[in-house]
Parts: structure tokens; C-alpha cells; sequence
């Protein structure tokens, strides 16, 4: 390290080692000069926190800046950084601090020396105070015009002397023409300077301001001056335009405001671009992720159409397997349709031959059964043939007539008829039970049947009429639960002897047979 840099000797500790690497790096960085400090003449900018809320700091401040950030940051590398900033500041621009501060009054008190270019020759350039007040923007005022004399033809005697004006505005009072023009130049150090060649054109001629208030017999002859502070602040006419029109300023304020609007404009500019740079980085940034998601994507996207590819070929492949075991099977099925259809025709003709041999018997055994019931029907007046176990519907018949009408009456009938006649034929369905009289075991219809329960609801002829072909299927044929025919004696109610059925017979058919004769 040079001896420059190392001013005061401290103990030597490892944190103490790595922070004075770190301040001699930084001010041998500043030293170098590529890092910028000042922004304005009096004003700096500490470079090590860009990042941060941005300040500009005069000398002093600077100064306070750094000391306080070297002592108060615990990062090594941020103590170092403005260590060197500090030490450095006070090296080189602490002695000469006055100077920087006062730099631009010292520019101001310079004189101003102004080129005119083409111009008499005993026009000589001459110093301006820079505290002497001016009317801005630059203006000029010329006298003595007469009503005859148009604003053209002294416009273009101006141009035609080299000098460069914006318009000329004649003032006017109510008795008319006062006999004076403003002259406007540029808004700028150009029209300012214009503005003093303007002045000097006619004090070359001996037409100046001085000459206008000295000779009472002017003539014909245009005077002219730059408008200045006594211009400004008279009460003629003239005054009142310019008091309107424009400001009264010095040179020295006229820097000072333009170093101003100057520095405003870079400060603003500066911070223009960093703000720019910023959306810059962010929008790289947000291009950077950006195009890495799209990356991301069209892996996922390849990942998904060769996986889409790999499951299409297997599944066509599995499809083209299934089809040729379909063709195979359905080869397979269609052999075995063709041998039951063979069969199936082998056996419809054996049927046919069977059904052609049994048609006579079946027609024989017709006509003896339909003789037979013919006969039993003849004879139900008093002995007939009853089915022993069929529900009789007339009670539900009666039940139902109550609540329904006609049409619907037979149709409700019927169905309950239908339920309770599929509840009589179901094996399960034993609604009795055995009791003992006199020391004999009897079997009777279980009046608590849940079932039974439910004809509570109609009358008891209902309710008898179950019980009835309940008992009836029990006696006759319990195990198969289906009816019995049986002749039967209706007069009496009970079981017809053959005697009683042979006899009926006998009558009916001598009754058949003389109707036959006759």
C-alpha cells in the first residue's frame, strides 16, 4: 500500500486486515478517476449507493455521508467503500471546497466578450458588467418613428446590418403612433448578444440612447438601444410593454439560472436513463424468465407429443390385436351358429313329424276333455266340478266399488285378486298353527299372520274368502300350493259321492241325446 493512503497505523486483527483491503482497493478505484463524484459544480453524488434513494450532497454532506455509513454499516465491504470515500473527498477536494463553491460567481464575474461580426469599424468591443440589469427575454427599442414609416422597411434595414430579430411591435397610443418600436430578438444568449450588436450599430452612428434625450431636433433620423433597467421602470409606454413583456435580470443571473434549468435537466435526464435502465433490466429480466418458461413449455410440449406418439402406436397396435382376435373369435362363433342351425333344422323336422303324428290324439283328447267339463258345468246346479284353493273374486269385486268407479273398479279388483292369489301358491307363506282340543292336535289359520292383517282394511267376506281358499289349498294339495279340481255338491257344500257325479251324468247325457233326436 502507498504511505499516501496509509495515514494512521492500527492494530492488526483479521476484520481489521479485510477492511483495509477493502479501503485500499476503493480509493486506488477513485484515484483512477472512473468513478464519477460531482454532478454540478457544488454539488456530488456518492457513487456506492446507486442502488438506494438517491442524493446529492454538497461537500460537507458528502463527507458526513460517508463517515456515517463507514461507522454504522456492519458489512465489511460497505465500511471499506466509504472509508476510502471519505479519506479520499478530504484529500482532494477538501482544500479547494471554497473553489468549487464559489466557481460559478467567479465565471460570472468574468466579462463577456461579444462578437457582433460585421459592424463599423470604430465599433470596438467593449465589457459588460454581469451585474448590470437587462430586460430578458432581450429586447430593443427604437425612437423617433415617424407615422409614414412602415414596420417592413425598417425590419429589413435591420436584417440587411447582419442583425437577426424575431418581429418588431410598434406601440401605439390614443392619440396614435407614439413614435417607438420594440424590437423582440431570440429568447436566448444569441438574441442576447444580437440585442448588444443592435445597441452598437446605432451608437456608431451617433443615434444611441444618449443622443435620443441629448438633441431636442432629431430629425428623420431612427434611434436605437438595448432595452435596459431605466427603460424598464419608466412610466411611459414603453415601460408598461416592458413590464408586460419580459423580466429584469443580470448576466450573472442569467447563468446562474441557466446552470440552474442546466443541471435540472441533467439531474433529470440522469435520472430519466437510470429509471429507463431499470425498466430495461426488469424487462430483460422478464424476458429471461419469460423465455425460459416458453422453454420450459416446448420441453413439456415435446415430452407430451412424443408420449402422445408412444401411447398412439401401442394403442393401435393393441387395437389391431384386438380385431384380429375379434375376426378369429367371430370366425370361431359363426362355425358353431352354422352347426346349431343344422341341428336346429334336423330337430324342427323331427318336431314337425312328432307334432303331425300327435295332432289326432291331442284332438281326441279335446274333445273327451271339453265333453268332460261340458258335462260338470251342466251339472254345478247341483253337483259340479270345483276348484279346490281358487280365491273367489267376487268379494273383492264388492270391496273395491266403494272407492272406485265402474271401469276402474274391475281393474283394482283384479289386481288384488292377482296379489293375493300369488300369495295363496308361495310354499313359504304357512299361516297356521297347531293347537291341542280334548287332547287332539288341531291345525287352524293363524289369525295374527301379519299378512292376514292386512285384510282388516275390506270387509270380512274378503277376509273369509282368503281364509277359505287357504284352507281349502292346506287340505287338498299343501305342498304344491296350486288348485284341485273336485266334484263337488254345492247344495250341501261338501265333497259329491260317485254315486251323486254318476247320476248327474246319466241325466245330461239322455238330455244331449234327445235333443240330438229331435
Amino acid at each position: 500500500m502507498s504511505q499516501s493512503y496509509k495515514s494512521e497505523k492500527r492494530p492488526y486483527t483479521w476484520e481489521g486486515g479485510q477492511l483495509e483491503e477493502y479501503e485500499y482497493r476503493y480509493y486506488e478505484e477513485l484515484k483512477t478517476g472512473s468513478v464519477k463524484l460531482r454532478i454540478t459544480g457544488s454539488l456530488f453524488r456518492c457513487p456506492y449507493c446507486v442502488g438506494e434513494n438517491r442524493c446529492d450532497y454538497s461537500f460537507d454532506e458528502l463527507v458526513r455521508h460517508a463517515h456515517g455509513r463507514s461507522r454504522s454499516s456492519r458489512n465489511m465491504e460497505e465500511k471499506g467503500k466509504h472509508s476510502a470515500l471519505e479519506r479520499y473527498v478530504k484529500k482532494y477536494y477538501g482544500k479547494n471546497t471554497s473553489a468549487f463553491g464559489s466557481s460559478s460567481r467567479n465565471r460570472a464575474e468574468e466579462t463577456v466578450k461579444v462578437d457582433f461580426g460585421e459592424r463599423p469599424s470604430n465599433v470596438t468591443s467593449s465589457r459588460i458588467v454581469d451585474d448590470e440589469l437587462f430586460v430578458w427575454p432581450p429586447m430593443g427599442i427604437i425612437g423617433n418613428i415617424k407615422s409614414n414609416i412602415p414596420d417592413a422597411r425598417i425590419r429589413d434595414d435591420l436584417l440587411r446590418r447582419g442583425l437577426n430579430l424575431v418581429k418588431i411591435k410598434p406601440l401605439w397610443s390614443n392619440q396614435g403612433h407614439s413614435g417607438f418600436s420594440i424590437v423582440e430578438f431570440k429568447h436566448d444568449w444569441i438574441g442576447f448578444h444580437d440585442a448588444l450588436s443592435f445597441e452598437k450599430i446605432f451608437e456608431s452612428e451617433k443615434c444611441g440612447k444618449r443622443d435620443f434625450c441629448c438633441h431636442i431636433d432629431r430629425g428623420h433620423k431612427l434611434y436605437g438601444w438595448m432595452a435596459k433597467v431605466d427603460d424598464y421602470r419608466s412610466n411611459s409606454l414603453v415601460g408598461s410593454y416592458l413590464r408586460k413583456q419580459g423580466d429584469l435580470k443580470s448576466v450573472t443571473e442569467k447563468q446562474k439560472e441557466d446552470a440552474r434549468i442546466q443541471s435540472e435537466l441533467e439531474f433529470s435526464l440522469i435520472n430519466d436513463i437510470e429509471e429507463r435502465d431499470s425498466h430495461i433490466q426488469k424487462l430483460k429480466s422478464g424476458y429471461e424468465d419469460r423465455k425460459r418458461y416458453l422453454e420450459d413449455l416446448m420441453n413439456q410440449k415435446e415430452d407430451m407429443l412424443r408420449n402422445y406418439n408412444r401411447e398412439t402406436k401401442e394403442m393401435q397396435l393393441q387395437v389391431r390385436h384386438d380385431f384380429e382376435n375379434l375376426l378369429l373369435e367371430h370366425e370361431e362363433v359363426r362355425r358353431k351358429l352354422q352347426a346349431q342351425k343344422k341341428d336346429l333344422m334336423q330337430q324342427e323336422k323331427k318336431l314337425e313329424q312328432r307334432q303331425f303324428q300327435d295332432q289326432s290324439e291331442r284332438k281326441k283328447l279335446k274333445l273327451e276333455k271339453d265333453m268332460v267339463f261340458s258335462q260338470m258345468k251342466l251339472a254345478r246346479a247341483a253337483v259340479g266340478v270345483k276348484r279346490m284353493g281358487e280365491l273367489d273374486p267376487k268379494p273383492f269385486q264388492a270391496a273395491v266399488d266403494k272407492n272406485f268407479s265402474k271401469n276402474e273398479a274391475a281393474v283394482e279388483a283384479a289386481k288384488l285378486c292377482s296379489i293375493w292369489e300369488g300369495h295363496l301358491r308361495d310354499p313359504s307363506w304357512h299361516p297356521f298353527k297347531i293347537i291341542t282340543c280334548d287332547g287332539n292336535q288341531m291345525e287352524i289359520v293363524d289369525e295374527d299372520d301379519e299378512k292376514l292383517k292386512l285384510l282388516h282394511e275390506f270387509d270380512d267376506a274378503v277376509y273369509k274368502a282368503v281364509v277359505t281358499a287357504l284352507r281349502e289349498m292346506n287340505e287338498y294339495n299343501p305342498s304344491g300350493r296350486y288348485t284341485v279340481p273336485e266334484l263337488w255338491n254345492y247344495k250341501e257344500a261338501r265333497r259329491a259321492t260317485l254315486a251323486e257325479g254318476t247320476e248327474r251324468l246319466i241325466k245330461h247325457w239322455k238330455s244331449v241325446r234327445k235333443k240330438k233326436k229331435t
